[in-house]
């Protein structure tokens, strides 16, 4: 079975060579160290052009991959024999998700109507469900988003005791998305100045 750690340096060769999965994972200053800029740039070419023919890739695998080897691909990663929906692996279901995440930021940064990726997920689906003999009717694409607040935004919202339901969805959106950017004192002294406002006792009971 493939390890679906995407940190793995380790892993066989997939879209990325091992020198590409280095080159990404270090910091801009360790690269300077490591890489020259002509080298530097040349890498980033290079992961351009793997990355551009692999998605090309996809659609001779959309295309032409045989039905049971596909299986045996996502029964690898995911689990075979699945029960229930919430029993899958999780670190191989993330990186189906940082997948679809990556084609999402990447269609809608050349195109910031978002109603083009809409239109290509909704062909998608509607193309496969139709290959494999279902019928849909009517299918729509609507999901609401909104924009995430910065800390220094929230944190002035606080001491203006200003904070909105909007304020407090990015709150706890960075304590689960961003623990690792930011220290856990500032989360600490931000909630303990949040429960002394006039408002908190609109979002969090004080018993």
């Amino acid at each position: 079975m493939v390890n679906p750690d995407a940190a793995d340096s380790k892993r066989d060769r997939g879209i990325l060579t091992a020198s590409d999965r280095e080159f990404l994972k270090m910091s801009e200053s360790k690269r300077k160290e490591r890489y020259s800029a002509p080298a530097r740039s040349q890498r980033r070419r290079a992961i351009s052009n793997r990355v551009q023919n692999a998605l090309l890739d996809f659609q001779l695998l959309h295309d032409e991959l045989d039905n049971e080897i596909c299986d045996e691909i996502f029964g690898s990663l995911l689990g075979h024999h699945i029960s229930y929906k919430g029993n899958y692996n999780s670190i191989a279901g993330r990186a189906i998700q940082a997948n679809i995440s990556f084609l999402y930021a990447g269609t809608i940064n050349y195109a910031s109507d978002r109603s083009i990726f809409e239109t290509l997920l909704q062909n998608a689906i509607e193309t496969t469900e139709a290959e494999r003999g279902k019928t849909m009717k009517n299918f729509q694409f609507d999901v609401e988003t909104e924009i995430v607040l910065s800390w220094d935004d929230i944190k002035q919202d606080i001491e203006d005791q200003s904070l909105t339901p909007h304020g407090l969805r990015s709150f706890m959106y960075h304590l689960m998305n961003s623990q690792d950017e930011i220290d856990t004192a500032t989360i600490v002294d931000v909630f303990e100045n949040f429960k002394e406002t006039d408002n908190a006792s609109k979002y969090i009971n004080r018993d």
